[in-house]
């Protein structure tokens, strides 16, 4: 650890230790990160990921922590954030992102040039890596569908290339980005040109229907579990009487069954279990095993 600490201090990189998670993660559980990395560049982000691999450092890159559930315990693995990374330009119809902006500003901002697209997924709390390493989307929407190309680092390979979208296959909630465990650097797409007033109103009503629906001043981590074949899986938990069950200070939200709520006494433990009762009754009642959407630190 003392050899990283070295390099971190010599190369400028930011860095904390015994960062706590809990203070980080929308759904306010996590112990503590022996090491929390912060890059605040493409070339030092890279860098960092270069001498963890060639080291055989665990790591573990997050974002904006809105669909993670960090482990109770102290992790042992490097957090390696993409917060830093949050230069951004504008080019006519097109916006160049680097990983680690937030995708509802960057909304926001390409709206005052009377561009847009995105519009039904204002309101998702993620970055643009992490977005599009899951395909993330909402109202028929998805981000991969504006999308020109990525900018991708591939740890194994030491190699950073780009890819039109063409060139990588993207699926609902996942991508091959994902599944070959490659990593977003930055993004570029092709916006839409509309008039400002059309793209303040369909932002306005994105944000009303996820007020009227979904609990947004509790602590939670977005959908808990992908939609599946038959129905969206908050429709089944609903059917299945499961709103307000819980597990400790964990719970299925009453407004949303798909959200689960921390009353802020809740640990990850309780998040588990309340996720394993939920899948074993919808599994018995109507034969569907969920799939979790959020990612698990351990």
């Amino acid at each position: 650890m003392e050899q990283l600490i070295s390099f971190l201090e010599k190369e400028e990189v930011e860095f904390e230790r015994e960062k706590k998670l809990s203070l980080c993660a929308s759904i306010g559980i996590g112990g503590v990160a022996k090491l929390f990395v912060c890059p605040k560049s493409k070339e030092k982000f890279t860098k960092t990921l270069r001498f963890l691999t060639k080291n055989r450092i665990p790591y573990f890159i997050t974002g904006n922590m809105t669909n993670l559930l960090p482990s109770d315990r102290t992790i042992d693995k490097v957090i390696i954030s993409t917060l830093g990374l949050k230069n951004f330009s504008i080019c006519k119809n097109k916006v160049e992102a680097e990983a680690g902006v937030l995708f509802s500003k960057l909304i926001l901002t390409v709206k005052k040039s009377s561009l847009g697209g995105f519009e039904r997924l204002f309101g998702i709390p993620g970055t643009v890596g992490g977005m599009l390493r899951i395909n993330a989307g909402a109202y028929g929407c998805c981000i991969s569908d504006l999308l020109l190309n990525a900018e991708l680092y591939d740890p194994i390979n030491d190699s950073i290339f780009s890819v039109s979208k063409d060139e990588v296959s993207f699926f609902y909630r996942d991508s091959e980005i994902k599944r070959r465990n490659l990593i977003v650097l930055s993004a570029t797409f092709s916006l839409l040109t509309r008039d400002i007033l059309d793209i303040h109103s369909e932002i306005n009503y994105i944000k009303e229907q996820r007020l009227a629906t979904q609990p947004l001043s509790k602590k939670t981590l977005g959908s808990v579990f992908k939609r599946t074949d038959i129905a969206p899986a908050s429709l089944l938990i609903d059917k299945c009487g499961l709103k307000g069950r819980c597990v400790g200070g964990i719970s299925v939200s009453d407004k949303h069954a798909g959200f689960f709520v921390n009353d802020g006494s809740g640990n990850a433990s309780d998040f588990l279990k309340l996720c394993e009762i939920v899948k074993a009754k919808v599994g018995e009642t109507y034969g569907v095993v969920l799939e979790e959407e959020f990612e698990y630190l351990s």
